[in-house]
């Protein structure tokens, strides 16, 4: 055991080392913060001894030219830019679901647990009923979810957010029919879901015998067959829908019943507005890991055009997972492996501005952790500060994958427990020679630090970023 934590430890340091060397040091500046952290330290010295805490000072200068070299621009996107990514939700080793969102307000179904609410004034449970699945309208009214029967067989259900009425407006005719992917049509009075037929193997397991994907008028309850496939969301716009098939996106026309595949992928979401999709891809790619020839099953999140086509992007940047030190490197050629994060279920939020996403921590010696993950998109660039500053609330809160995004050629491994970074200072920002630059100061500190609390025996951990 305390051979593979030197291992562990040794691979930390010298991936530190070449991240500080990605980054250039302003050394006048550098000497001219030591002086001022001189004059102040005993000021500070009785705080210091409260916090119980060792802190560092490093001083970094932020070449732009590397930073702006650093964004990603490998896919081809002409609509949107990732201004933000934040992991601010941690559930831990709880088993969430397709979440749903509206104004700020998130709604999170916990298998075996129910519905929860989470606004400004924190969790609340408003569903006792277990869901894996929920919706919701665009007016933000309504919801819809699926759930099991007391008898086994399955059901979805409207909830009145005003009223709190939740009415059954449809149950499966026996155990084998699944219904799942409910969602609402633009104008609130369709409901969209899949419905599979799922039934044990002769050897063992079970096996999808039919999958598809209807629509339930919501004044008639007449049912009526879209498409074969799964996870189907309506165009806003559009006489269309976009849903799942044999591991590609597909676009239907529902007026004359043409499909173009717009991708490979699964589980796509169209934003509220209908411009765009959200889906998750798995790429084969090979990687160098540690000098060993790795082929990994990488899982990104993408978003692409939703009528025109023309254009997507990759908005996640992922890594290989760690290889496990009792590999032995010298006797395999080629290993395979998974991403270090798996990306569940991407929703958009009610502006069409931001996709949420669940994000599961696939490692082996903490066992896996689940996060609710933001990404802010924009159709204005980043400027120099705010980069730098996006990139410096990511370390702190330990969000590695959107820091990633920011660089080229990013470490696996780039934050260690102790010493962490715990607060920055953005000291000044200008051009030099032609070239924009931004200084700024990043404290260390050893501490351990944590928000949670207990709902109903749910403990949520939040991660609190620093607003700008």
């Amino acid at each position: 055991m305390f051979g593979g934590m030197k291992m562990d430890e040794k691979r930390i340091e010298e991936n530190l080392n070449r991240l500080k060397e990605l980054i250039p040091v302003n050394h006048q500046l550098k000497e001219s913060l030591k002086k001022r952290f001189k004059r102040n330290r005993w000021k500070k010295i009785g705080v210091a001894i409260i916090a119980a805490a060792a802190i560092l000072l490093m001083v970094f200068s932020f070449g732009i030219k590397n930073l702006q070299d650093n964004l990603i621009t490998k896919v081809n996107a002409e609509e949107l830019k990732i201004i933000n990514q934040i992991s601010f939700i941690s559930l831990g080793n709880i088993n969430a679901g397709k979440i749903a969102e509206y104004n700020g307000t998130i709604y999170i179904p916990l298998y075996d647990k129910g519905i929860y609410k989470y606004d400004n004034k924190g969790f609340k449970k408003i569903i006792d009923k277990t869901s894996g699945e929920v919706g919701i309208s665009l007016d933000g009214t309504k919801l819809v979810f699926t759930t099991r029967t007391s008898d086994g067989k399955n059901a979805i259900y409207i909830k009145d957010l005003k009223t709190g009425k939740e009415t059954k407006i449809i149950e499966s005719k026996d155990r084998d029919t699944y219904y799942s992917d409910p969602g609402f049509s633009p104008d609130g009075n369709k409901v969209i879901y899949t419905e599979q037929i799922i039934v044990p193997r002769e050897t063992h397991g079970f096996e999808v015998k039919e999958s598809n994907i209807n629509a339930i008028d919501l004044k008639s309850l007449k049912v009526t067959k879209l498409a074969d496939g799964s996870c189907g969301s309506f165009v806003k716009t559009e006489d269309a829908i976009v849903f799942e098939r044999d591991n590609k996106i597909i676009y239907k026309n529902l007026k004359d019943g043409s499909e173009k595949i717009i991708d490979e992928g699964k589980n796509p979401s169209v934003s509220p507005n209908g411009y765009y999709i959200a889906y998750e891809k798995y790429e084969p790619q090979k990687e160098k890991v540690e000098d060993m020839n790795v082929t990994v099953s990488m899982n990104n999140i993408w978003i692409a055009d939703a009528a025109s086509f023309t254009t997507k992007k990759q908005v996640t940047l992922n890594v290989p997972k760690r290889i496990p030190p009792e590999v032995l490197k010298e006797k395999i050629q080629n290993y395979v492996t998974s991403s270090l994060y798996t990306y569940y279920w991407p929703v958009w939020s009610s502006d069409s501005k931001s996709i949420f996403v669940l994000k599961n921590l696939n490692e082996d010696i903490r066992g896996n952790t689940m996060q609710l993950m933001k990404i802010e998109l924009s159709r204005e660039e980043l400027t120099p500060e705010e980069v730098v500053k996006k990139f410096l609330q990511a370390i702190i809160v330990r969000d590695e994958d959107f820091a990633r995004v920011l660089m080229k050629n990013p470490p696996t491994i780039m934050t260690v427990s102790s010493p962490h970074p715990v607060a920055y200072e953005i000291l000044g920002s200008g051009t030099e020679d032609g070239k924009p630059y931004v200084d700024a100061s990043l404290t260390y500190g050893y501490i351990m630090n944590g928000y949670c609390s207990v709902i109903n025996h749910v403990t949520i951990c939040l991660l609190i970023a620093m607003a700008i």
